[in-house]
């Protein structure tokens, strides 16, 4: 299962191109700029500007999570980026602090579907004061250090 939570689609590149063909078997949600399903498990959801972290996290909440529990995945690849923060180049309006919350969801569908297994890697943003604050927090949460 794959959840997308870097909102400007560009900067995937290539993943979606090799991995999401009919032939394979793999659950997409990605929170984007437009609605979308079709019958190879592709999800898109639309997230409008302006959107609260509690409207982001309950969308994911809603279209991420029963789908994955529902799917059993073998892991989770979660394609995290932060462009959609106040201040940064796709400012859809969340905080800073939605992505520990994030990381937290997603997290807990790991441990809760697929014993843990979950890869997470950086897509986008630019702003280090951002990158700085989120990215040690969310290592410290999937590493469950306890230090956040």
């Amino acid at each position: 299962a794959v959840t997308y939570t870097d909102l400007i689609t560009g900067d995937l590149g290539g993943v979606l191109d090799l991995s999401f063909v009919a032939e394979v078997d793999v659950l997409h949600v990605c929170l984007c700029y437009q609605d979308y399903l079709d019958e190879h498990n592709n999800v898109d959801v639309m997230i409008p500007y302006h959107t609260s972290d509690e409207e982001y996290l309950a969308r994911l909440r809603q279209e991420f999570v029963p789908r994955a529990i529902a799917f059993k995945p073998e892991y989770i690849f979660w394609e995290f980026g932060y462009d959609a923060t106040q201040g940064e180049y796709g400012d859809k309006g969340l905080t800073r602090d939605c992505h520990l919350e994030l990381a937290r969801l997603i997290k807990g569908v790991a441990d809760k579907v697929c014993y843990g297994r979950l890869i997470a890697i950086l897509c986008g943003g630019s702003g280090r004061a951002i990158a700085t604050y989120t990215i040690p927090r969310i290592i410290d949460c999937l590493a469950e250090l306890g230090r956040f």
